[in-house]
């Protein structure tokens, strides 16, 4: 009797296997697993935001928007780049950026494009005003540099800094391209953002705000402190531009 049973499980089991609804349902899972993979890995490529708004065809006419920027870029890149050579230098790039992922997931934010050793990073407006969030990025992102001192020293003989400003305003945004599509912002904010980071060093700050940021900030239980520079007139632009410097708030222990 056990034989028996034994050989009609067998039976049973290559009868269910060559089974065409059987294949059928096999077949059906590898594509749909293909199709999710490939989903995911396109994701991490263009941000599932952005991934989301094409599939829905959100952009494909362009559209204005309200957004916050930050641009983040790296400091000597240009005498790093010569001291470490291109293949080291390019590894220093991975290592740094890499840190950004978490900090940028818990700040609610997308990176909108890197840009060789510089990211420009963005939400909309009302958005990352909230908690100090388009401050955070920046100053979280150079406490992890800080951590990991030990790895830097030892692979490239220094830790890279940072420098970076925010600001903030209309945008128009549009699917650009036909093989490869992205989102892409068209406005002089971004013109503006990048005139004001540039005055990091002159003004000897890590980070810049534009005024129109600044007035936009929930500031009464902000970890910053902000430091008014005065109206400037950046490169370019026919009127000043209220700039103020950002700095962690120390903490008084009593």
């Amino acid at each position: 009797i056990e034989n028996h049973m034994v050989t009609l499980r067998q039976m049973l089991t290559v009868q269910i296997i060559y089974s065409p609804s059987f294949q059928a349902l096999v077949v059906y899972l590898v594509v749909v697993r293909v199709s999710l993979a490939f989903i995911e890995q396109m994701s991490l490529l263009v941000g599932p935001k952005v991934l989301l708004n094409i599939g829905l065809g959100k952009y494909h006419k362009p559209r204005y928007e309200q957004q916050l920027f930050l641009f983040i870029d790296m400091v000597s890149s240009t005498a790093h780049a010569e001291t470490l050579g291109d293949y080291r230098f390019s590894r220093l790039i991975q290592d740094s950026f890499s840190m950004l992922a978490d900090t940028v997931t818990d700040n609610e934010a997308e990176i909108y494009r890197y840009m060789g050793d510089a990211v420009l990073i963005h939400w909309p407006l009302e958005q990352g005003i909230k908690q100090d969030r388009c401050m955070n990025i920046y100053f979280e992102f150079c406490q992890q540099l800080q951590w990991q001192r030990q790895y830097f020293e030892q692979q490239y003989g220094f830790v890279p800094k940072f420098k970076a400003a925010a600001h903030c305003g209309q945008v128009v945004a549009a699917v650009v391209g036909v093989h490869k599509q992205e989102i892409s912002f068209f406005s002089d904010v971004l013109n503006t953002l990048a005139r004001l980071q540039d005055q990091c060093n002159p003004l000897g700050q890590r980070m810049l705000l534009s005024g129109d940021v600044v007035h936009r900030l929930e500031q009464q239980n902000s970890q910053y402190d902000l430091t008014d520079l005065g109206p400037i007139m950046l490169k370019g632009k026919k009127h000043p531009t209220e700039v103020y410097g950002v700095a962690p708030r120390k903490l008084n222990n009593s």
